[in-house]
């Protein structure tokens, strides 16, 4: 689908100007209906074609972004039509587009009915409850027969998660839809264009004039912009005459829209339609909410797994011990159902499995893709075909490579999870050519089911970074416990990271202890600084885990050069530091932590010329005001800095604030 079709629909006309004269470079085809014949017009200054009256309001209106802040009713044309003109930027060029205002005055907007609806979404804690109260709301305003939301999985399929619908059409309700639907130049036009509308699919679309010296004109973020053929096709094989969809952006990341069709031609007022887009931004905020909230009860579950577990390994004698594989608390960790590991040549296994021997093609192909050590597959078969033959068994793994050269192993395993996806029409029968090779789209919706065997619950991306921490931690552990050095080497490997030097992890944790004890007998008070860097998986995955060891350590060294003597730093795993501040006040611990942040984003000198700026994300405790206890005060400070990253990263919180200081602090830091 080209962003640049050249054609709008005839329920308005176009204009587009040069911005340094504002005078006419291309034309609608249908000008005439307003201002007279292409040839004229082009050329002709918009104050000759709108009056020096509203010409003086357009000059006085405000961008937003790339368009008009508001847009302008007007008067034009020998007829005196009444128009809504819109007017977005494109490079050097001004699109303005005036659409014919309609015969019958809409109604009113409830505004009061709209902050309710708004205070609603807000309270509601089901992103399914959110996307039903959105359809219903947009229905009530649009007066369109059928809304839902379409919502993306991870493959570009479709499916619809909440509707409002008549007989006319028929329920799309849990109906799937393929990822060819919707296809990348599509979702790209939702992503660039959030709101967009078909009044009549059979109109005849109406071309661009423009002189041969002129290029294309980018029509991407017009509101007449003319759709495909082939979108126009598609939707009267859904017997749709009109439609209106709305994108919902989660993240900079499209998550799914709304979809609003009629089996009639059908216009919305410009008024209503950007309040549907003002509610489709302010559905995609909750929606936004609602996954961090998510995503923060699943990072500190699984913080408070890994510590106990953790703590179960540094109690025992070497990690291939019995008792420490089979703890279910490993099991716990990255929601698996079985395990089979392979430690010093000794293979153990535990929960839903199968004989390592059968399995052995897959732990081959599993490490040979595997990165910094860690790699899966929800369909084992797809990897292997003999893997079909226990897909009821076991049909995902995540593989965590322990060593290099010897061939140590963790895999953990989940069961089959059979599923049954309602299609709409068959996902095999997407678009086609004719004979004329012109792109026609499938002909039939009708339900179509589809059971899935041979697949588990897929490995999220929180955790395979989950098990990467984890198997960093167990290296180092394997490696203490295997030492054969000095008993002062020893000593150090057990209280130390062996990659930055700083504080280990169990180190940090019994720092805090000492930290508590000490300030409870002085009725004092310290700070926990839980320092996290941001994107650092696109650093490792982009320049090799080399690279990313030695930003690392950079980083390290940097931390350690903005607090005092007294503070103790420590790596807490990945690319996650804490920094305990014995006897600060609170303003200390603010200036700390915003040299810190300052401090990281120095740019970064690697070899091979390459210079980075790496940015961190900082929450901060105190004892004892948001804790007593070494969990509570690392849970918090965690919790502080996973509000920052959520928000965007580079800047500091303390857990008690509801607001976050940026990067670009003073030195004096915020008030405390």
């Amino acid at each position: 689908m080209d962003s640049k079709i050249g054609h709008i629909q005839s329920h308005g006309v176009l204009v587009a100007l040069s911005e340094s004269d504002l005078c006419v470079r291309y034309v609608s085809a249908n000008v005439s209906e307003l201002f007279g014949e292409p040839a004229s017009v082009i050329g002709a200054s918009l104050a000759s074609l709108i009056g020096t009256k509203q010409f003086a309001r357009f000059r006085n209106e405000r961008f937003i972004d790339h368009r008009f802040a508001n847009s302008l009713q007007m008067v034009v044309g020998t007829t005196k039509r009444r128009v809504n003109c819109m007017v977005q930027r494109e490079g050097q060029i001004l699109i303005v587009e005036f659409e014919f205002l309609p015969e019958v005055v809409a109604q009113p907007i409830n505004v009061q009915a709209q902050i309710r609806m708004f205070r609603s979404m807000e309270e509601l804690s089901d992103i399914s409850a959110i996307a039903t109260l959105v359809v219903n709301d947009i229905q009530q305003l649009t007066g369109f027969e059928r809304v839902m939301i379409y919502q993306f999985d991870s493959a570009w399929n479709g499916e619809v998660i909440a509707e409002v619908t008549t007989p006319t059409f028929g329920s799309c309700l849990g109906l799937h839809f393929p990822a060819s639907d919707i296809p990348i130049q599509a979702r790209r036009l939702l992503t660039l264009n959030a709101l967009r509308s078909v009044v009549d699919v059979d109109s005849v679309a109406v071309p661009i004039v423009q002189t041969d010296a002129e290029p294309s004109l980018d029509l991407t973020h017009s509101y007449l912009r003319s759709a495909s053929p082939i979108y126009l096709q598609y939707l009267r094989k859904l017997n749709v005459s009109a439609s209106m969809t709305a994108s919902i952006i989660v993240k900079g990341q499209l998550w799914g829209f709304i979809a609003c069709h009629h089996p009639q031609p059908y216009r919305v007022d410009f008024p209503v339609r950007t309040l549907c887009e003002l509610i489709a931004g302010f559905c995609a905020s909750q929606i936004g909410s609602r996954v961090d909230t998510r995503e923060l009860h699943s990072h500190l579950r699984f913080r408070k797994c890994l510590a106990d577990y953790l703590n179960v390994i540094d109690a025992s004698k070497a990690l291939a011990d019995a008792d420490v594989l089979h703890d279910t608390r490993l099991l716990d960790l990255l929601d698996a159902d079985g395990i089979i590991s392979c430690i010093d040549s000794a293979v153990l296994s535990n929960g839903s499995t199968v004989p390592q021997q059968t399995i052995e093609p897959i732990i081959r192909a599993l490490a040979a893709i595997a990165v910094a050590g860690v790699a899966s597959s929800n369909m084992l078969g797809a990897l292997d075909s003999s893997a079909t033959a226990y897909s009821s068994d076991v049909s995902g793994a995540l593989y965590m490579g322990l060593t290099e050269g010897t061939g140590d192993y963790l895999l953990l395993l989940r069961r089959e999870l059979v599923e049954t996806v309602k299609w709409a029409g068959n996902p095999e029968k997407a678009m086609s050519a004719d004979d004329a090779e012109i792109l026609r789209p499938r002909t039939s919706f009708a339900s179509w089911q589809q059971t899935v065997h041979g697949k588990c619950r897929a490995w999220s991306a929180r955790e395979i970074e989950n098990a990467r921490i984890l198997r960093e931690q167990l290296t180092v552990l394997r490696a203490l416990q295997k030492a054969h050095d000095t008993e002062d080497r020893i000593r150090y490997l057990a209280t130390h990271d062996a990659l930055t030097g700083l504080s280990s992890r169990l180190s940090v944790q019994h720092i805090i202890e000492q930290n508590i004890a000490t300030a409870a007998d002085q009725h004092a008070s310290f700070a926990v600084l839980f320092i996290d860097l941001d994107n650092f998986k696109n650093f490792n995955d982009t320049l090799g885990h080399a690279a990313g060891d030695e930003i690392l350590r950079i980083v390290a060294a940097r931390i350690t050069r903005e607090v005092r003597n007294e503070d103790s730093v420590g790596r807490f795993g990945g690319d996650e530091f804490v920094v305990v501040m014995p006897g600060s006040h609170d303003a200390y611990a603010f200036k700390a932590a915003a040299r810190i942040v300052r401090a990281i984003q120095e740019p970064l000198d690697l070899e091979y010329d390459t210079t980075l700026k790496i940015t961190a994300s900082v929450g901060l405790s105190r004892y004892p005001t948001d804790g007593t206890m070494t969990d509570e005060l690392l849970a918090r400070s965690d919790i502080a800095m996973y509000r920052v990253k959520v928000r965007g990263g580079n800047a500091l919180q303390n857990y008690g604030a509801s607001g976050i200081c940026v990067g670009s602090l003073e030195e004096d830091g915020p008030a405390a």
